[in-house]
């Protein structure tokens, strides 16, 4: 949700209130806030700008995704050695898409983290500046840095790594690149990486099945080919 320290704070108050009444709803979420007395432009302006980036979560779309009814996920969690694909393209709304693959992600690695299970996860994010931009995220930051420790992978793929969060960038062990053709992109590519010349000029001539390899294991990056399995 992007909030400010003292929405945070806010809306902290407000779970514990419903919390107490167990009215969580749009409604309940309204006569509470009208209960808190605008004592201060400062006040009211962090009441409505709350409730602006919380309305999302109330509307028809919202209210199917995260209803307490479903247990699709629940049983999904139940086994982690398959391969699952979740498909978010049915959502129009983006604040909506973004919000729902953070708390996606959010619940999988927590139930994961908990069970403990043998077998290693790893989560692959296409598409991946639809949901973790450039102006950060503090959950999705912090996930990338300390997640390696729960054997659990986590994959991004995106076409436009300019639009990515630079931590998520910095914090990503291994990087395949393959062609880019965006001057802003390949600049960004070329800072990470710390690419030579003649890789950096390589970048947009790449052919098909050719990248870029950046690994803790490897001294400097390099060009592989990576070769058809199916």
């Amino acid at each position: 949700l992007q909030l400010t320290d003292p929405q945070r704070f806010l809306l902290y108050t407000i779970l514990l209130a419903l919390r107490k009444s167990g009215k969580f709803t749009l409604e309940g979420i309204l006569e509470i806030l009208n209960s808190i007395e605008d004592t201060s432009y400062w006040i009211r302006d962090v009441k409505y700008a709350l409730l602006r980036k919380i309305f999302i979560l109330f509307s028809e779309s919202a209210s199917k995704l995260f209803s307490t009814e479903d247990t699709s996920i629940s049983k999904f969690l139940e086994n982690f050695s398959r391969s699952t694909i979740i498909n978010l393209s049915f959502l129009t709304n983006v604040k909506l898409r973004k919000l729902y693959a953070l708390f996606l992600v959010k619940m999988i690695t927590e139930v994961y983290i908990r069970a403990k299970p043998k077998q290693k996860m790893f989560i692959i994010l296409d598409e991946a500046q639809n949901y973790f931009n450039k102006d950060g995220n503090e959950f999705i930051d912090r996930l990338v840095s300390e997640i390696r420790k729960y054997n659990i992978g986590l994959c991004f793929v995106t076409q436009s790594p300019s639009l990515i969060s630079q931590n998520v960038i910095k914090n990503t062990n291994i990087k395949i690149i393959h062609t880019i053709k965006s001057d802003v992109d390949k600049r960004v590519i070329k800072d990470s990486l710390s690419l030579d010349d003649r890789l950096s000029q390589s970048l947009d001539k790449l052919d098909v099945g050719e990248a870029i390899l950046s690994a803790p294991s490897l001294k400097i990056p390099i060009i592989v080919k990576i070769k058809k399995i199916y």
